[in-house]
């Protein structure tokens, strides 16, 4: 909370009563020379005290404006962050779609499903199915590059945008997430271990799409890896190609 006034009277009350006694030397006319000199000598002193008053105040107006830029940092990270994975969250990708299609630079949308998870939360409980999203964002992030954006869209549902780059190099990237995880072991709190496969849907972005566009060709294309059989990546055609009408 910000002090207020009389937080500043009480901490600083000696440098207040320094300067209060100033203006009463001040407004008295001095006998003589010598105390104009007197009189002069204890207003450095004065002025002197009155910087290092500002100085005690300048630091508490640092400190506070420190904490409430942190604050804002926290709040602004919990809005954008999954709590779970510490991955981004859905609300943060559909801030970042149109930003990168503003950019004019080639990009992919890559929507993922872990296969049967409902299985894993009715078989072993919810907490054993958290530890498994948690490493399979860990995967996802060792897959991609630092320019890439990796979010939890919900559930067991993720998004990837792959930066500046085509739809086949897209392709190979989603086939190494795909085999990553199925060669994968997953711990879970009792300390098994079960195996886990993902499905992958894929879509370039085209001038002229939308992002509800962009976000409903990639499901289509998640939904034809699950009706291959799972444990696939789907590639969609682009706008251009009718057969998506």
């Amino acid at each position: 909370m910000q002090p207020n006034r009389h937080t500043y009277m009480r901490l600083f009350s000696g440098e207040f009563s320094i300067l209060q006694d100033a203006r009463n030397d001040l407004i008295e006319l001095p006998a003589s020379q010598e105390e104009i000199i007197q009189r002069y000598s204890l207003l450095i002193d004065h002025y002197d005290k009155l910087l290092r008053t500002a100085l005690k105040l300048s630091r508490i107006s640092d400190i506070q404006g420190q904490s409430l830029t942190n604050q804002n940092d926290r709040l602004k990270q919990q809005s954008e962050t999954d709590y779970l994975t510490g991955l981004y969250n859905v609300r943060k990708l559909g801030e970042c779609i149109p930003a990168w299609m503003s950019k004019g630079l080639p990009f992919v949308l890559l929507l993922l499903d872990i296969d049967y998870f409902k299985n894993i939360n009715d078989t072993f409980g919810h907490l054993s199915g958290d530890e498994v999203l948690k490493s399979v964002a860990s995967i996802l992030t060792e897959q991609t590059g630092p320019d890439d954006f990796v979010c939890r869209s919900g559930g067991e549902e993720f998004s990837i945008l792959l930066h500046n780059i085509g739809l086949l190099q897209a392709e190979n990237v989603a086939q190494n997430i795909r085999q990553k995880v199925e060669e994968s072991r997953f711990w879970l709190l009792a300390g098994e271990s079960v195996g886990i496969t993902i499905s992958i849907g894929a879509v370039e972005y085209a001038p002229g799409m939308s992002s509800e566009d962009l976000l409903v060709c990639a499901d289509d294309a998640l939904y034809l890896s699950k009706e291959l059989g799972r444990n696939k990546v789907s590639l969609f055609p682009p706008l251009s190609d009718k057969r998506h009408l």
